[in-house]
Formats: structure tokens, C-alpha cells, sequence
């Protein structure tokens, strides 16, 4: 039942790095938008889904001018896997195209294109009047009925409640008799156990981050980059990497502690409360951890 735990928990640390493998685009499925009201901003959407954390954006411009800045698309709440963004109204003729790039620079993916982008036509809108609406018959109130007097009913006698009878006195309940359990070494294997489980996904993640980085450092050597986008994708490589040192550190000093916990419970196996005592007052492992450039670092000693 232990080594089920373990393997459970050794398997949700190893999911970070499962984003190591994402070498796939996004995907966007996108219904252009052809039409307008004249004068009001245009909104649009599309189902956008990837592997890996992605920013999608929409490039616009209004009656046959340059691409501008992009607008970055929002996820719409209450619908899985769908963005917005809302377009300002500065024109009548408007041209524009969906694009969007993964954390590992994958991309872009795109729903249009600069060379075939979506149109849509701002007009006036239609103004329909309604028609008149029709009267009915007025109809005459029905004559109200007088109440008729109801005989009163005199209420039925109350019954007087049945006498309560007390309930007999609880039997005495005789305590448990406690049975002394045997120590064990439960807490070591909990503690090795995690500190084993983080320490492979703390080197899995770090393979994620550098194939992250790789992928960042290919994208910041071209010469056209949105300086959003990149900064998002910079920042997203950092958060892995600070995760893969903290859950690296974090299982050293869990193993270090489980290796600690081994002759301390095995000292209370062997001598109960004194050898427990006798392990506190001589400790035969010590832990350390202090900060140092660019993580932390642990430290074990002891004697045996």
C-alpha cells in the first residue's frame, strides 16, 4: 500500500515535464466576422487549444492601411477554450487575422493571414419600424357574488397527551482495553518516499526548462518579435526553471530527512522511550539548507 503511494505521488510531480515533449502549434478554429453596425467596436472569438501555455492575438487595420499593434485575446469565462478581444470602430472597411504562438515558440498558427486577412464591412444599421399594435374588445367585469355565511363549526375537544414513560438507564459502557502497537519506520518511508519522488521531478523539470530556453533563446535571435509576446514566453521559462530548483532542493532535503528518521526510528524499535531520548541527546545526522547564487543548496552531515 506504501509503494502505491509513493509511485501516485512520484507521478503527479512527473507532470510538469510532460510539456518538454510539445513541439505542435496551436490550433485555432475561428468563424469570421463579415459585418457591422457602423461606429460600434467589432467583437470576435475562436477556440484556440494547445499542449502548453499559449498568447494568441489578433492584427487588424481599417480601410486598406498598415497593420498596427496587435490586440492580445482574453479567454472567455464559462466557455472552455475560447478567447475574445474587441476591436475599436475607425473606419468602414476592416481587414484583419488571427495569430498565436506556444511558451516553447511554436508557431504561429493563424486563422487568416497579412496576404488574405478576414473582411468585415461596417454599415448603418437598419432601422425597422414596428407595426401597430392591435386593440382588443374591452370586455365587461363579471358581477361579484356576494360571500355566503358559513356555519361555524365548533373545534373537535383536545385529547390530553399520553403520560411519558421514562426510558431505562444507558448500560455502562466499560473502557477499551488500548493495546501497545509496535513502533515502526512509518515516517521514514513517507519522507524518503517524497523527497525520491521530487527529486525525479525536479530533473525532469529542469529538462522541460531547458528545452524551453532553447526554444526562447531561438525566438529572441529573430529580428521580428512582438515584444509582449516574448516577454510572456521569458517569463513562463523562468516560472519552470524556479520550479524545477525549489522541487530539487525540496527532495534532497526530504531524502536527507528519511535517511535521518531511519536511525531514529530504528533506535525506537531497538530501546523504546530511552533510545529515543538517547538518539536527541547524540543526534547521528544533521540537515542544513541555506540560499546561495542562482537556487539553494542543502547540506547533510552526521556520524555512524
Amino acid at each position: 500500500m506504501r509503494r502505491l503511494a509513493f509511485t501516485l505521488l512520484a507521478a503527479s510531480l512527473l507532470a510538469p515535464a510532460a510539456r518538454a515533449e510539445d513541439t505542435a502549434p496551436p490550433k485555432i478554429t475561428h468563424k469570421p466576422v463579415t459585418s457591422a453596425d457602423k461606429g460600434m467596436p467589432i467583437h470576435v472569438e475562436a477556440r484556440i487549444t494547445d499542449e502548453s501555455k499559449f498568447f494568441p492575438q489578433v492584427f487588424f487595420k481599417w480601410d486598406g492601411g498598415a497593420f498596427g499593434k496587435p490586440i492580445d485575446m482574453k479567454k472567455v469565462r464559462g466557455k472552455k477554450d475560447v478567447f475574445e478581444a474587441t476591436i475599436p470602430s475607425k473606419g468602414e472597411a476592416l481587414e484583419y487575422y488571427l495569430e498565436a504562438y506556444d511558451e516553447f515558440g511554436n508557431g504561429p498558427a493563424r486563422d487568416g493571414s497579412p496576404e488574405s486577412p478576414h473582411k468585415a464591412e461596417a454599415k448603418a444599421p437598419e432601422v425597422v419600424e414596428a407595426p401597430p399594435a392591435k386593440e382588443e374588445p374591452k370586455e365587461e367585469p363579471p358581477a361579484k357574488e356576494e360571500p355566503k355565511e358559513q356555519a361555524k363549526e365548533e373545534p373537535p375537544a383536545k385529547e390530553e397527551p399520553p403520560a411519558k414513560e421514562e426510558p431505562p438507564p444507558p448500560p455502562k459502557k466499560e473502557p477499551p482495553v488500548r493495546v501497545a502497537s509496535a513502533p515502526s519506520r512509518t515516517y521514514t518511508w513517507i519522507v524518503g518516499g517524497t523527497g525520491v519522488g521530487m527529486l525525479l521531478g525536479g530533473v525532469l523539470t529542469g529538462m522541460a526548462f531547458k528545452t524551453a530556453d532553447d526554444a526562447y533563446n531561438a525566438r529572441a535571435a529573430r529580428t521580428q518579435n512582438d515584444p509582449g509576446t516574448l516577454q510572456s514566453q521569458y517569463d513562463a521559462t523562468k516560472k519552470v526553471g524556479t520550479t524545477a530548483s525549489l522541487m530539487l532542493v525540496g527532495g534532497i532535503v526530504l531524502v536527507a530527512g528519511g535517511a535521518a528518521l531511519y536511525f531514529i526510528e530504528g533506535s525506537m524499535m531497538g530501546g523504546g522511550r530511552r533510545a529515543d531520548a538517547d538518539a536527541v541527546k547524540d543526534p547521528k545526522l544533521m540537515i542544513a539548507a541555506a540560499p546561495v547564487e542562482g537556487g539553494a543548496a542543502a547540506v547533510v552531515a552526521g556520524r555512524f
